[in-house]
C-alpha cells in the first residue's frame, strides 16, 4: 500500500459553543445550510451558514488513506456515517459505483444536494442504521467508516456500548465481498494526549483510560449520562476486527489524525511519524518521555490516532494468508 503524504489542509477544530452531532457540525448549522439546498450552490450555502469546519466538507486528503487501501477489484463501495460526502465522492472516482450511508437525515439531504450539483452519477445515497445495514451479503469491495465505531452505541440505546460496536463489526463483516476491505479511521484508547487528561469526546477527563465499568460510574456521576463512547487500544481493534471475522488487520499511525491527515504510515516505521511527533510533543519534559517511548519501539501503542485496513478472507479458501497491501 503507497504511503504518499495527502496534501496539507486547515486543521479542523471542534466547535464547543454548540452541542455536536456524532463529532460534526451543530445542528444549528446543518440547518441554515440545508435552508433551500436544493437551489443553491452547496459552497454558497456553507459560506451563507457561517460555517468554520470548511474542512469537514472539502478536505480530500481524509479520504487518501481510503482510496489507497481499496482492493484491486473495485466495483462498488459503501462509506458509513459518510457526513458531508466528501470521503464518498473522492472514492468515486475510483469505483464503478458507490454508496454513502448515513442515519442523520440533514446528512443524506445534504449529501443528495451535493452529488446532483456536481455532478456525481455513480453514487447513491441511503438514509439507514449502522447496526442493520440495508443491502445484501458480501456487496461491497471496500467498506469505510471514518469516526465512527465510537458513535454507533447510540443507534441501540438498549444494547451496552460493547456489544453495538461487535454487531456493528460483524454486520460490516457480512455485507464486504471476499477478497474485500474493511477500512476505518479512529483514536486510540491509549493515546499519551489522553493520558494528560485530554477527552476524546466530552467525556470527563481520563474516563476514556479507567475500566469500563468505572468509567460508567464516573461519567454518570459527574454528568448524569452514560458513558458509551468506547474507543480501544492498538493490540484491542485488532481483537475486535478478528472477532468480527476478519483475516489480515494492518495498522498505519494517522499523521497527525485521521480527520485531518498529511500521512499515514504503517506502525512501526517512524520516518514521517517521528517529526510529527515532535512538534506535537509539548515542552521539553513532553519531548524527552515520547523519546523515550519511541527508542523503546513503543510510539505505535501510544500515538493519537489510526487507520486500519481489514481483509476478508476469500470464501473459497479460508485461512488461506492474503497478499500483502498493494
Amino acid at each position: 500500500m503507497g504511503h504518499n503524504a495527502p496534501r496539507h489542509s486547515p486543521p479542523l477544530r471542534r466547535d464547543n459553543r454548540q452541542p455536536a452531532v456524532q463529532g460534526t457540525i451543530p445542528m444549528g448549522q446543518w440547518r441554515r445550510i440545508l435552508d433551500g439546498i436544493e437551489s443553491r450552490p452547496w459552497r454558497r450555502k456553507l459560506h451563507e451558514a457561517g460555517v468554520t469546519k470548511q474542512g469537514w466538507f472539502h478536505n480530500e486528503a481524509k479520504a487518501t488513506f481510503y482510496r489507497s487501501a481499496a482492493p484491486p477489484e473495485r466495483r462498488r463501495f459503501l462509506d458509513i456515517g459518510a457526513g458531508s460526502g466528501i470521503i464518498a465522492q473522492v472514492l468515486a472516482a475510483v469505483f464503478d459505483h458507490g454508496v454513502a450511508a448515513d442515519r442523520l437525515p440533514e446528512a443524506v439531504r445534504f449529501m443528495r444536494a451535493r452529488f446532483s450539483q456536481d455532478r456525481v452519477d455513480n453514487l447513491q445515497v441511503v438514509r439507514c442504521c449502522a447496526l442493520s445495514l440495508p443491502f445484501e451479503a458480501e456487496r461491497f469491495n471496500l467498506v469505510v467508516a471514518n469516526g465512527v465505531l465510537e458513535w454507533v452505541a447510540a443507534a441501540a440505546p438498549d444494547l451496552p456500548c460493547g456489544a453495538a460496536q461487535r454487531a456493528f463489526l460483524e454486520e460490516i463483516h457480512r455485507c464486504t465481498a471476499p477478497g474485500g476491505v474493511f477500512a476505518m479511521g479512529i483514536e486510540n484508547r491509549w493515546a499519551l494526549g489522553h493520558l494528560r487528561g485530554r477527552s476524546p469526546h466530552g467525556e470527563p477527563p481520563f474516563v476514556a483510560l479507567l475500566p469500563r465499568a468505572l468509567s460508567r460510574i464516573v461519567t454518570k456521576k459527574l454528568r448524569g449520562t452514560d458513558y458509551r463512547n468506547y474507543i480501544y487500544s492498538y493490540f484491542g481493534y485488532r481483537r475486535l476486527l478478528k472477532q468480527a471475522g476478519f483475516g489480515r488487520v494492518d495498522v498505519y499511525l494517522a499523521v497527525p489524525n485521521y480527520y485531518n491527515p498529511v500521512a499515514f504510515v504503517k506502525a512501526g516505521q517512524r520516518s514521517i511519524a517521528w517529526p510529527e511527533t515532535k512538534k506535537a510533543s509539548g515542552n521539553r519534559f513532553g519531548r524527552l518521555v515520547v523519546n523515550l517511548i519511541a527508542r523503546a519501539g513503543l510510539l505505535p501503542l501510544f500515538w493519537p490516532a489510526y487507520f486500519i485496513r481489514a481483509e476478508k478472507q476469500r470464501s473459497s479458501a479460508p485461512g488461506q494468508p492474503t497478499p500483502p497491501p498493494h
